[in-house]
């Protein structure tokens, strides 16, 4: 019997929900997906779990998914410091949400990382925009005060008619 990190019940080995390390050395049991996702996962863990959603949504089995490839080009961009798990996090759901690009169009030519280094200033800017306009939001005053004006023309530019006779 296993113990559970984050509720601390015991649980079956063969009923629990099972996440490798790093490595791959070592593994733990959660209750269910709701108690691993409970346990406040790093960075790393939520882009690889993106990653991972994203794979089988598009109809490749979990265990066909390049994850020696995934974790290289991982190491790669993050290199230059300008990146992080989740810059690239961000810059991924950017591509897929407001793009609308298939991240796996060429499959055979690498992964889903191919294109974060390309997309990363239009993420930027995405996510500046987004910002001003959740302050600017945060920021106006909404008056609960109402204003009706009501307009009368009574008497004024009385309409005239003419009677004509068509016989």
């Amino acid at each position: 019997m296993a113990t559970c990190p984050y509720c601390k019940n015991k649980v079956k080995p063969k009923d629990a929900y099972i996440v490798w390390s790093k490595t791959g050395k070592t593994k733990k049991c959660y209750c269910d997906e709701e108690c691993y996702k409970g346990t406040n996962p790093s960075p790393r863990v939520l882009l690889t779990d993106y990653i991972q959603e994203y794979y089988i949504e598009q109809g490749f089995d979990k265990t066909l998914i390049p994850w020696k490839l995934i974790t290289a080009q991982l190491k790669n961009i993050e290199k230059d410091k300008t990146f992080n798990d989740t810059s690239i996090l961000y810059i991924l759901k950017y591509m897929v949400n407001i793009e609308g690009i298939s991240l796996l169009q060429n499959s055979e030519n690498g992964s889903v990382l191919n294109l974060v280094e390309f997309y990363y200033i239009q993420a930027k800017e995405h996510y500046k925009q987004t910002k001003e306009i959740e302050n600017a939001i945060e920021d106006f005053n909404f008056d609960e005060e109402k204003t009706v004006t009501i307009k009368s023309c009574f008497n004024k530019n009385r309409l005239k008619y003419k009677e004509e006779n068509f016989d």
